[in-house]
């Protein structure tokens, strides 16, 4: 999604985040994990031990960044790519609590996080 759209990084931000919002409310183990209905170690995974899972998720999103946005300082990318990873898991446990669409939750979120 990003590398598609490096000369427009607010658009290529949405798009992803989009696809993200979309596939994780469709999910099945997802959706077991936010209704409470999921074993106790895989909700630790993504809650009190989600430091290995944030690293991991952080560094794809930084190397993704990286291909599409290489002017954009590497502190920026790096910053950046944290905080979508905790917000990516954030939205896993937890959805939000208003009924916007994935698609409005994505457009708001990358006009607050895109890289200028």
């Amino acid at each position: 999604m990003l590398v598609g759209h490096a000369d427009d990084p607010r658009t290529g931000l949405e798009e992803g985040l989009r696809l993200f919002l979309e596939t994780a409310a469709e999910d099945p183990l997802i959706g077991r994990v936010r209704s409470g209905d999921a074993h106790h170690d895989l909700v630790r995974i993504v809650t009190t031990d989600a430091a290995p899972l944030l690293v991991r998720v952080a560094e794809h999103l930084e190397t993704a960044a990286t291909a599409a946005w290489p002017h954009v300082d590497p502190a920026t990318r790096g910053e950046l790519a944290r905080v979508l990873a905790r917000l990516a898991v954030g939205y896993v446990t937890m959805p939000p609590e208003y009924d916007d669409s994935p698609a409005a939750i994505a457009a708001g979120l990358s006009v607050l996080l895109a890289p200028r």
